[in-house]
Protein backbone atom coordinates (compact mmCIF):
# COMPACT_ATOMS: atom_id res chain seq x y z
CA UNK A 1 0.00 0.00 0.00
CA UNK A 2 1.22 3.62 -0.69
CA UNK A 3 2.53 4.90 2.67
CA UNK A 4 3.23 8.67 1.83
CA UNK A 5 0.79 10.67 -0.59
CA UNK A 6 2.24 13.65 -2.16
CA UNK A 7 -0.30 16.24 -3.16
CA UNK A 8 0.39 18.92 -5.34
CA UNK A 9 -2.16 21.94 -3.72
CA UNK A 10 -3.86 24.73 -5.02
CA UNK A 11 -6.29 27.07 -3.87
CA UNK A 12 -8.97 26.23 -6.58
CA UNK A 13 -12.38 24.21 -6.56
CA UNK A 14 -10.95 21.69 -8.13
CA UNK A 15 -7.76 21.40 -6.21
CA UNK A 16 -10.17 21.07 -3.43
CA UNK A 17 -11.72 17.99 -4.88
CA UNK A 18 -8.41 17.03 -5.42
CA UNK A 19 -7.31 17.31 -2.09
CA UNK A 20 -10.18 15.85 -0.68
CA UNK A 21 -9.61 12.91 -2.65
CA UNK A 22 -6.36 12.81 -1.46
CA UNK A 23 -7.31 12.81 2.03
CA UNK A 24 -9.82 9.87 1.23
CA UNK A 25 -7.40 7.89 -0.25
CA UNK A 26 -4.47 8.51 2.51
CA UNK A 27 -7.43 7.74 5.08
CA UNK A 28 -7.82 4.39 3.02
CA UNK A 29 -4.12 3.64 3.03
CA UNK A 30 -3.32 4.51 6.35
CA UNK A 31 -0.94 6.61 4.67
CA UNK A 32 0.81 10.08 5.47
CA UNK A 33 0.01 12.93 3.46
CA UNK A 34 2.03 15.38 2.04
CA UNK A 35 0.57 18.65 0.75
CA UNK A 36 2.85 20.67 -1.43
CA UNK A 37 2.53 24.22 -2.79
CA UNK A 38 5.17 25.57 -5.38
CA UNK A 39 5.66 29.49 -5.44
CA UNK A 40 6.59 29.55 -9.15
CA UNK A 41 9.40 32.49 -10.31
CA UNK A 42 7.45 35.63 -11.30
CA UNK A 43 7.18 35.67 -15.45
CA UNK A 44 5.80 38.23 -17.66
CA UNK A 45 6.68 39.41 -20.65
CA UNK A 46 8.70 43.31 -21.27
CA UNK A 47 6.36 45.43 -23.05
CA UNK A 48 6.34 49.00 -22.75
CA UNK A 49 8.03 51.67 -20.90
CA UNK A 50 9.75 50.27 -17.32
CA UNK A 51 6.76 51.36 -15.28
CA UNK A 52 4.14 49.24 -16.84
CA UNK A 53 6.52 46.44 -16.07
CA UNK A 54 7.29 46.97 -12.90
CA UNK A 55 3.18 47.33 -12.68
CA UNK A 56 3.08 43.80 -14.37
CA UNK A 57 5.57 42.27 -11.75
CA UNK A 58 4.05 43.81 -8.85
CA UNK A 59 0.48 42.14 -9.63
CA UNK A 60 1.96 39.07 -10.68
CA UNK A 61 3.78 38.90 -7.31
CA UNK A 62 0.57 39.53 -5.32
CA UNK A 63 -1.32 36.58 -7.35
CA UNK A 64 1.38 33.96 -6.27
CA UNK A 65 1.33 35.01 -2.84
CA UNK A 66 -2.83 35.37 -2.86
CA UNK A 67 -2.36 31.66 -4.59
CA UNK A 68 0.35 30.51 -1.95
CA UNK A 69 -2.32 31.61 0.88
CA UNK A 70 -5.41 30.44 -0.30
CA UNK A 71 -3.49 27.21 -0.57
CA UNK A 72 -2.40 26.73 2.54
CA UNK A 73 -5.64 28.07 3.78
CA UNK A 74 -7.18 24.61 2.15
CA UNK A 75 -5.19 22.59 3.19
CA UNK A 76 -5.02 23.50 6.46
CA UNK A 77 -8.92 23.80 6.33
CA UNK A 78 -9.50 20.54 5.31
CA UNK A 79 -6.95 18.66 7.56
CA UNK A 80 -7.77 20.58 11.08
CA UNK A 81 -8.94 18.07 13.46
CA UNK A 82 -7.80 14.94 11.40
CA UNK A 83 -6.68 11.68 12.42
CA UNK A 84 -4.97 11.64 9.53
CA UNK A 85 -1.04 12.22 9.46
CA UNK A 86 -0.14 15.16 7.64
CA UNK A 87 2.37 17.69 6.84
CA UNK A 88 2.23 21.13 5.21
CA UNK A 89 4.89 22.41 2.91
CA UNK A 90 5.94 25.52 0.50
CA UNK A 91 8.71 25.76 -1.74
CA UNK A 92 9.85 28.23 -4.13
CA UNK A 93 11.33 27.59 -7.81
CA UNK A 94 10.73 26.25 -10.72
CA UNK A 95 7.13 23.99 -9.93
CA UNK A 96 8.28 20.45 -11.86
CA UNK A 97 11.35 20.28 -10.49
CA UNK A 98 10.34 20.75 -7.09
CA UNK A 99 7.55 18.84 -7.57
CA UNK A 100 10.01 16.00 -8.72
CA UNK A 101 12.23 16.35 -5.94
CA UNK A 102 9.92 16.64 -3.40
CA UNK A 103 8.57 13.24 -4.77
CA UNK A 104 11.22 11.19 -4.11
CA UNK A 105 10.12 11.00 -0.77
CA UNK A 106 6.79 9.97 -1.32
CA UNK A 107 4.83 6.42 -3.31
CA UNK A 108 2.40 8.41 -4.91
CA UNK A 109 2.26 11.80 -6.49
CA UNK A 110 -1.20 13.46 -7.15
CA UNK A 111 -1.60 16.75 -9.65
CA UNK A 112 -4.19 18.38 -11.30
CA UNK A 113 -5.03 18.12 -15.71
CA UNK A 114 -4.42 21.73 -16.25
CA UNK A 115 -1.36 22.61 -13.96
CA UNK A 116 1.42 23.88 -15.95
CA UNK A 117 3.72 26.97 -15.71
CA UNK A 118 4.62 30.06 -17.43
CA UNK A 119 6.32 31.27 -19.90
CA UNK A 120 4.81 28.37 -21.87
CA UNK A 121 8.13 28.68 -24.10
CA UNK A 122 10.23 27.25 -21.52
CA UNK A 123 7.61 24.97 -20.17
CA UNK A 124 5.85 23.46 -22.96
CA UNK A 125 4.57 20.30 -21.20
CA UNK A 126 2.15 20.44 -18.51
CA UNK A 127 3.38 19.50 -15.48
CA UNK A 128 1.65 16.18 -15.07
CA UNK A 129 4.09 14.92 -17.94
CA UNK A 130 7.28 16.18 -16.17
CA UNK A 131 6.55 14.70 -13.40
CA UNK A 132 5.81 10.98 -15.10
CA UNK A 133 8.87 11.53 -17.13
CA UNK A 134 11.37 12.91 -14.67
CA UNK A 135 9.86 12.10 -11.09
CA UNK A 136 10.64 8.10 -11.01
CA UNK A 137 7.36 7.84 -9.07
CA UNK A 138 3.76 7.43 -10.22
CA UNK A 139 1.91 10.42 -11.42
CA UNK A 140 -2.01 10.41 -10.37
CA UNK A 141 -3.51 13.01 -12.39
CA UNK A 142 -6.80 13.68 -11.67
CA UNK A 143 -9.15 15.98 -14.49
CA UNK A 144 -10.32 19.19 -13.10
CA UNK A 145 -14.05 18.02 -13.97
CA UNK A 146 -13.89 14.44 -12.13
CA UNK A 147 -14.98 13.54 -9.00
CA UNK A 148 -12.90 10.59 -7.83
CA UNK A 149 -14.02 8.25 -5.25
CA UNK A 150 -11.71 5.46 -3.07
CA UNK A 151 -11.28 2.95 -4.09
CA UNK A 152 -11.08 2.95 -7.67
CA UNK A 153 -13.97 0.02 -8.96
CA UNK A 154 -13.32 -0.05 -12.58
CA UNK A 155 -9.64 -0.34 -13.94
CA UNK A 156 -8.46 -0.14 -17.49
CA UNK A 157 -4.74 -1.00 -18.24
CA UNK A 158 -3.93 0.15 -21.78
CA UNK A 159 -1.24 -2.57 -22.09
CA UNK A 160 1.64 -3.36 -24.32
CA UNK A 161 5.06 -5.30 -23.03
CA UNK A 162 6.96 -2.31 -22.14
CA UNK A 163 9.68 -1.02 -19.48
CA UNK A 164 7.19 1.86 -18.95
CA UNK A 165 3.82 -0.24 -19.21
CA UNK A 166 5.43 -3.08 -16.55
CA UNK A 167 6.02 -0.08 -14.20
CA UNK A 168 2.75 1.32 -14.15
CA UNK A 169 1.07 -1.88 -13.56
CA UNK A 170 2.95 -2.72 -11.00
CA UNK A 171 2.62 1.25 -9.33
CA UNK A 172 -0.84 0.37 -9.44
CA UNK A 173 -1.10 -2.66 -7.88
CA UNK A 174 -2.09 -1.07 -4.59
CA UNK A 175 -5.23 0.28 -6.35
CA UNK A 176 -5.83 -2.74 -8.39
CA UNK A 177 -6.27 -5.11 -5.91
CA UNK A 178 -9.07 -2.77 -4.18
CA UNK A 179 -10.87 -2.77 -7.76
CA UNK A 180 -13.77 -4.78 -8.26
CA UNK A 181 -13.42 -5.18 -12.01
CA UNK A 182 -10.06 -4.64 -14.31
CA UNK A 183 -9.88 -4.75 -17.90
CA UNK A 184 -6.61 -5.43 -19.43
CA UNK A 185 -6.87 -3.74 -22.95
CA UNK A 186 -3.74 -4.33 -25.78
CA UNK A 187 -3.59 -2.12 -28.82
CA UNK A 188 -2.69 -4.13 -31.86
CA UNK A 189 -2.19 -3.47 -35.58
CA UNK A 190 -4.09 -6.99 -37.37
CA UNK A 191 -0.56 -8.46 -37.96
CA UNK A 192 0.27 -7.89 -34.72
CA UNK A 193 -2.61 -9.48 -33.43
CA UNK A 194 -1.81 -12.78 -31.68
CA UNK A 195 1.27 -11.05 -30.36
CA UNK A 196 -0.86 -8.68 -28.35
CA UNK A 197 -3.44 -10.74 -26.91
CA UNK A 198 -0.89 -13.32 -25.92
CA UNK A 199 0.46 -10.44 -23.94
CA UNK A 200 -2.81 -9.72 -22.53
CA UNK A 201 -2.75 -12.95 -21.21
CA UNK A 202 0.11 -13.34 -19.68
CA UNK A 203 -0.83 -10.01 -17.64
CA UNK A 204 -4.03 -11.39 -16.56
CA UNK A 205 -1.93 -14.17 -15.05
CA UNK A 206 0.40 -12.49 -13.54
CA UNK A 207 -2.11 -10.40 -11.78
CA UNK A 208 -4.06 -13.07 -10.67
CA UNK A 209 -1.58 -14.37 -8.79
CA UNK A 210 -1.15 -10.79 -7.40
CA UNK A 211 -4.84 -11.17 -6.10
CA UNK A 212 -6.09 -8.58 -8.39
CA UNK A 213 -9.86 -9.75 -8.25
CA UNK A 214 -12.53 -10.05 -11.82
CA UNK A 215 -9.98 -9.33 -14.57
CA UNK A 216 -10.36 -9.42 -18.39
CA UNK A 217 -8.10 -9.00 -21.81
CA UNK A 218 -9.45 -7.14 -24.74
CA UNK A 219 -8.06 -6.46 -27.51
CA UNK A 220 -8.28 -3.25 -29.94
CA UNK A 221 -7.07 -3.62 -33.83
CA UNK A 222 -7.04 -0.30 -35.23
CA UNK A 223 -4.78 1.64 -37.57
CA UNK A 224 -1.79 3.58 -36.22
CA UNK A 225 -3.38 7.29 -37.19
CA UNK A 226 -7.10 6.39 -35.83
CA UNK A 227 -6.67 7.89 -32.71
CA UNK A 228 -10.39 8.07 -32.21
CA UNK A 229 -11.11 4.53 -32.20
CA UNK A 230 -8.87 4.06 -29.34
CA UNK A 231 -10.33 7.40 -27.25
CA UNK A 232 -14.04 6.30 -27.70
CA UNK A 233 -12.81 2.55 -26.11
CA UNK A 234 -11.23 4.54 -22.94
CA UNK A 235 -13.67 7.72 -22.50
CA UNK A 236 -16.77 5.22 -23.43
CA UNK A 237 -16.10 2.66 -20.88
CA UNK A 238 -17.31 4.33 -17.46
CA UNK A 239 -13.89 3.24 -15.84
CA UNK A 240 -12.91 5.21 -12.81
CA UNK A 241 -9.18 4.65 -13.68
CA UNK A 242 -6.90 4.71 -16.42
CA UNK A 243 -4.00 3.03 -16.08
CA UNK A 244 -0.80 3.32 -18.41
CA UNK A 245 2.88 3.55 -19.14
CA UNK A 246 4.63 7.87 -20.51
CA UNK A 247 5.69 7.08 -23.42
CA UNK A 248 5.43 3.34 -24.09
CA UNK A 249 4.91 3.51 -27.48
CA UNK A 250 5.07 6.39 -30.56
CA UNK A 251 1.16 6.00 -30.73
CA UNK A 252 0.54 6.73 -26.77
CA UNK A 253 3.20 9.47 -26.92
CA UNK A 254 1.19 11.06 -29.80
CA UNK A 255 -2.25 10.45 -28.64
CA UNK A 256 -2.02 11.41 -25.00
CA UNK A 257 -0.22 14.30 -25.42
CA UNK A 258 -0.08 15.43 -29.04
CA UNK A 259 -3.31 17.47 -29.26
CA UNK A 260 -6.11 19.04 -27.43
CA UNK A 261 -8.43 17.68 -29.43
CA UNK A 262 -6.87 13.91 -29.23
CA UNK A 263 -5.14 13.74 -25.61
CA UNK A 264 -6.26 11.91 -22.69
CA UNK A 265 -4.21 13.75 -20.29
CA UNK A 266 -5.63 17.30 -20.96
CA UNK A 267 -9.12 16.38 -22.06
CA UNK A 268 -10.13 12.74 -20.35
CA UNK A 269 -12.47 12.71 -17.26
CA UNK A 270 -10.84 10.19 -16.34
CA UNK A 271 -7.94 9.65 -13.73
CA UNK A 272 -4.74 8.71 -14.96
CA UNK A 273 -1.81 6.97 -13.19
CA UNK A 274 1.16 7.49 -15.33
CA UNK A 275 4.43 6.28 -14.71
CA UNK A 276 7.65 6.14 -16.70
Amino acid sequence: MFKEILAHVDGSEAGAERLRFCKSLAAASAARLMGLHVRPPVAVRPMGRATDLNALIAASEHEIEREAAASAALFHSLLEGSDLEHEWRERSGDVAAVLCAEAAYADLVVVGQYESQSPPHQHPLPISLSLALHSGRPTLVIPAAARPRTPFRTVLIAWEPSAQSARAVHDALPLLGEASMVRILTVSQTTHAAMAADAGVKLKAHLERHGVPNLSVMDLRFDLRDERTLAEQIGGGGFDLLVMGAYSHPMWLEFLFGGATQSLALGSRTPLLLSH
